[in-house]
């Protein structure tokens, strides 16, 4: 195996061990700048000995030497993907989350297709103001009831009170927060403002996903159509309560779950 492979696979599984180290606490940034400094060192000192070496033993040490490589390149992977780990888990200051609790009036944009959940409908808001203020930015998770019917784009006021998920042992918190999503909000009063406010190319593809969607509940019968559309779209509201809990139960839903390996 090349070098060049070995230092690709040790650089993949470095930056993934950093970031599961991550889940249980995160290297200081004392730590990742000394980890930088060790490294440059090092690296500068294997080649000044290298240069003070005979020209006749610089090619055996210079091949002894670099086996260090792919060491020191899994190490600075580690570190990275646990500093990356930590970025992501930092909540900027202007983020809506800082005012839970509290009932507020949030303007923002639908930035995703709406799911149903059992008896209630869920959708992301970008949050454009908050309570007229313009600096207040961040993702809010808001649910409301099934019936109401909310789309991609739709700009929208809504006034409710926010909270911020909680960490259970399910790590839903963990969830949200790797979407940027620190607050929810729900059942809140909603009233729509523009009709659209989002991109169109986004908007086109939701509406030919809805489009194969009602095809395949016109051809095929349930079950096997709200399973065609979670195999094929990843839409396990389609499905049937009582099947989606077989699929729970016995550990299955990634079955259900949109993937290339699915659509092929």
């Amino acid at each position: 195996m090349s070098m060049g492979r070995i230092c690709t696979i040790l650089a993949g599984a470095g930056f993934l061990l950093g970031v599961g180290l991550g889940e249980w606490g995160a290297i200081s940034h004392w730590a990742i700048a000394s980890y930088l400094l060790l490294a440059i060192i090092t690296v500068g000192l294997i080649f000044y000995r290298l240069s003070r070496l005979p020209r006749v033993c610089q090619g055996e040490c210079r091949d002894s030497a670099r086996w260090l490589w792919p060491g020191l390149v899994f190490l600075l992977m580690l570190v990275l993907g646990n500093w990356r780990l930590g970025v992501a888990r930092i909540i900027p200051a202007t983020d809506a989350s800082h005012y839970a609790s509290q009932v507020v009036t949030l303007t923002g944009t639908v930035t995703n297709d709406p799911q149903i959940s059992g008896s209630d409908t869920q959708f992301i808001l970008r949050v454009a103001t908050l309570d007229d203020n313009p600096q207040v930015t961040g993702r809010v998770l808001v649910k409301t009831k099934y019936y109401l019917n909310y789309q991609y784009g739709n700009f929208v006021a809504i006034t409710g009170k926010l909270a911020v998920p909680e960490d259970t042992a399910s790590g839903y918190g963990r969830y949200l927060s790797r979407m940027n999503i620190y607050a929810t909000c729900d059942y809140p009063e909603i009233k729509v403002v523009k009709d659209f406010a989002g991109q169109a190319i986004w908007r086109w593809l939701y509406q030919v996903k809805h489009y194969f969607l009602n095809l395949a509940g016109q051809v095929v019968p349930e079950p096997a159509s709200g399973l065609l559309a979670g195999l094929l779209l990843g839409v396990s509201s389609a499905l049937p309560k009582n099947l989606l809990a077989s699929f729970n139960a016995t550990g299955l839903t990634h079955i259900i779950a949109l993937s290339g390996f699915n659509i092929s």
